[in-house]
């Protein structure tokens, strides 16, 4: 009789404080999942929605030439200001390059990633980086190419 009244005494507080904590673990539990997810190191961008990221028009902003075979061929970063800035318009096959007083220059291209590759190609392999409204090409001609071969960087502002 004792142990039956013990029995009853004890067991409900203690069934509570365990349920009470396995609320909490279960919580706790949800809490850990939803922030490993949200915090996924994995990108959401695929190369179909970096290709679309590319299309509109860029502004130049700056460019810079490095690496150049020829010496006299390397420019150090330039701020672009009036008509030498050029402006880069995209859709999704062409990329015209347009500046004032050139004529324009129109390359076919396709995307796999981050690269580009003007088709037909000459060789150069183009990266690009897009954050927020900045885009960045970087340009390698092979050694090959022309007589400046060099590591063209330039910089854009979508417009």
């Amino acid at each position: 009789m004792y142990i039956r009244w013990l029995n009853n005494t004890i067991s409900p507080p203690l069934n509570y404080f365990k349920m009470k904590n396995l609320s909490k673990i279960l919580l706790f539990g949800i809490i850990i999942v939803g922030v490993g997810n949200s915090c996924s190191t994995t990108s959401s961008v695929t190369p179909q929605s970096q290709a679309q990221l590319l299309i509109g028009s860029w502004k130049e902003v700056s460019y810079v030439r490095t690496l150049c075979t020829d010496p006299l061929q390397n420019e150090t970063l330039k701020a672009c200001v009036g008509a030498e800035c050029g402006t880069l318009v995209i859709t999704s096959s062409t990329a015209t390059i347009k500046k004032t007083g050139v004529a324009d220059i129109v390359l076919n291209y396709t995307v796999s990633g981050n690269v580009l590759t003007a088709t037909p190609s000459q060789g150069d392999v183009i990266t690009f980086a897009i954050l927020g409204t900045t885009l960045t090409i970087v340009s390698t001609q092979p050694a090959s190419g022309s007589s400046a071969n060099c590591v063209g960087t330039n910089v854009y502002t979508k417009i």
